[in-house]
Order: C-alpha cells, then sequence, then structure tokens
C-alpha cells in the first residue's frame, strides 16, 4: 500500500477543500500506518470538529473510532 502517496493526496484533497472531514479523517489513517500517531491524532481530532459542525455523524464516529485506537 502506497501509504506516502495517500497522504500526499489528502494533503491535496485539504488544500483545495479545507472543510472536508473525511479527507482529514483518511489523512490521519495513513498517518497511523506510517507510524506518526501524533499527526494521527491532530487528524481525528480535526475531522471530528468538523464533522461535528457539519452534521455528519457518520465521519465523527468514523474518526472518534480512529481516535480511540490511536491512543
Amino acid at each position: 500500500v502506497d501509504y506516502l502517496g495517500a497522504l500526499d493526496d489528502y494533503n491535496k484533497a485539504i488544500q483545495l477543500q479545507p472543510n472536508h472531514s473525511n479527507a482529514y479523517n483518511n489523512r490521519g489513517a495513513a498517518k497511523h500506518d506510517l507510524g506518526d500517531n501524533q499527526g494521527a491524532i491532530a487528524d481525528y481530532k480535526k475531522a471530528m470538529s468538523l464533522a461535528q459542525q457539519q452534521g455528519n455523524t457518520s465521519t465523527y464516529d468514523l474518526a472518534q473510532n480512529n481516535l480511540a485506537g490511536s491512543s
């Protein structure tokens, strides 16, 4: 799996759409898989914050579960 490529893609997606909660969650997963737990935690928290503001419960729940697995 190309986690570095995925990370680059999610960085670009976030640059284009900075309020895209799912992109933050997915970037967090890529960071987690690359061993960057602090970066993953920050992205999961950002995803949860955006998802909550947007009423996106599915992304909120997913990011919350990912966060619990990273702590």
